[in-house]
């Protein structure tokens, strides 16, 4: 995602103004794109933004986040 700057934003701005972005570059795709999505058969669709807090994030990865953190740690040792 494309850094980006702007004055008296908040993170919830800068997260709706990128998926704003990945929302018209999937459109445009759409649009312009047809017969290639369809000799590589891709199925594309505009996304739909999920937002979440940190908590939010923490439990819907419950198990598997503890799991990825036991990997990593293995990995550095």
């Amino acid at each position: 995602m494309p850094d980006v700057e702007a004055a008296f934003t908040n993170q919830m701005q800068i997260m709706q103004e990128q998926e704003g972005c990945i929302k018209f570059i999937v459109t445009k795709i759409l649009e312009n794109c047809k017969k290639e999505l369809e000799i590589l058969g891709v199925k594309l669709k505009v996304p739909k933004g999920i937002y979440l807090t940190y908590e939010e994030g923490i439990k819907k990865l419950g198990e598997k986040l503890e799991k990825i953190l036991l990997q990593n740690k293995k990995k550095i040792m």
